[in-house]
């Protein structure tokens, strides 16, 4: 156990020392020997061949995305909805990160990370709404392009500079805890002489969760797997403070509610209640405590429904997540072929496909958003699934949290579910009088 808890303080701390440069460093590029071949590659399979076929926005069936259902739309309208999806693919030409095993230099993730693209993809996703509903409590006008570019700033593969040609001082929205985290370790000389820092690595760059994935035995030039990448993130999220006000959970086929409760909620002792606080807050009661909330939570939930093909059975249990408000989506797909779905019509599932090699961007000001822009719709049967998938749900406050609890009772008193909560049965849902 102590050569566990080693590892990982030594794992975190080349994170921490490889999260920033300074003025005094020079940047050193690498070229990837085999993007040309991937690049064809893919673009053969994807665009010519294309073993998934596109989505075709004519079929007069019901169209689910997330938990809104669409009858027979039409494609403006379905760009419409799909426009503030984002979508992280293969990239190349990026920053270079070292494989700790054999020392080989990637700078391209070309046929190993799909499934962290598609993690990336729906981390992102719960980012932009948490995002957005800050903005609402603000009570500001919304801007859909300035929201997305900063959330595609948290994943970029290449640092962000902290400066401009001026020296002026360049600011990225909701990343102020992080900058501020990685200031006050460089003013502490950790790493030796102190210097000004220029430039960052973002937060969830395909970088950092390569370092951090060796706590996990896998590292670049690897397939992660979708049950690892969610402590990842976790592992990130809290010791960097990348988003204080938010707790990534990760769970096994069950739900923990006593750990979910702990992590995201605070209880409302006898005191507090009688001095009147938090009046006008809900409260859930759970094992005769009461609780108010405290922090958002990202729930991810690792199933395997079966060996080697899911039971038609499962369906219909999959579908039912799409009618819960808080869900996200899920990661899976075929064998080794990781996507990102947020949909379905009849029995096909809706998915983006990171599958596709782009040039990393360098500079979201100078190059924009676009190649990270959903473009294309593609669709799955639910009979050409795999097995393990990750589900993940969002709640933003109390209101969402007591859907989120009341969608996971319904459930489990279904013969089969996807996933089931333990402790359910000593939850209570009430309002302060």
């Amino acid at each position: 156990m102590e050569n566990e808890k080693k590892l990982k303080y030594r794992i975190l701390l080349k994170s921490l020392e490889n999260s920033f440069e300074t003025k005094q460093e020079n940047n050193t590029s690498f070229w990837g020997l085999s993007n040309s071949l991937f690049n064809l590659k893919d673009y053969l399979k994807y665009n010519i061949i294309s073993l998934n076929y596109k989505f075709n926005t004519k079929d007069k069936s019901l169209i689910h995305i997330f938990n809104k259902v669409y009858a027979s739309p039409n494609i403006e309208f379905m760009n419409q909805k799909l426009k503030s999806l984002i979508i992280f693919t293969y990239r190349n030409n990026y920053k270079p990160q070292i494989n700790s095993k054999n020392e080989a230099i990637y700078n391209s993730d070309c046929g190993w990370g799909c499934m962290i693209r598609s993690s990336q993809m729906i981390l992102a996703r719960a980012i932009y709404k948490i995002f957005k509903f800050e903005e609402n409590k603000k009570g500001k006008k919304i801007d859909k392009n300035y929201l997305i570019k900063s959330v595609i700033n948290f994943f970029l593969d290449n640092n962000l500079k902290l400066y401009n040609d001026k020296k002026n001082t360049t600011n990225y929205y909701g990343m102020e805890n992080y900058i501020s985290k990685l200031k006050n370790y460089n003013e502490k000389n950790i790493f030796g002489i102190k210097r000004e820092i220029c430039a960052i690595e973002p937060p969830f760059s395909i970088q950092k969760i390569c370092i951090i994935g060796e706590i996990f035995g896998k590292t670049c030039g690897e397939w992660f797997s979708d049950f690892d990448l969610p402590k990842i993130y976790n592992l990130i999220n809290e010791p960097f403070n990348v988003l204080p006000q938010l707790k990534i959970n990760h769970y096994n086929t069950n739900i923990e509610l006593k750990h979910l409760i702990k992590r995201c909620l605070k209880e409302l002792s006898e005191e507090k209640e009688k001095e009147k606080e938090g009046i006008d807050e809900k409260y859930i009661i759970f094992n005769n405590k009461k609780y108010i909330f405290n922090k958002m939570g990202i729930v991810f939930i690792s199933v395997r429904l079966g060996l080697e093909s899911i039971s038609k059975e499962y369906f219909p249990s999959i579908k039912k997540l799409f009618e819960c408000k808080q869900f996200l989506g899920f990661i899976g797909g075929k064998y080794q072929s990781a996507s990102y779905f947020f949909g379905y019509v009849n029995d096909d599932l809706l998915f983006m496909d990171p599958h596709y090699n782009q040039i990393s961007v360098k500079n979201l000001e100078n190059e924009g958003i676009s190649s990270y822009m959903n473009k294309t719709i593609y669709k799955l049967s639910f009979n050409n699934l795999q097995t393990a998938l990750t589900f993940c749900f969002l709640f933003r406050n109390m209101d969402e949290f007591i859907n989120f609890m009341n969608f996971c009772i319904d459930i489990n008193k279904d013969d089969i579910s996807t996933f089931y909560v333990s402790g359910i049965k000593n939850l209570k849902i009430n309002e302060i009088d």
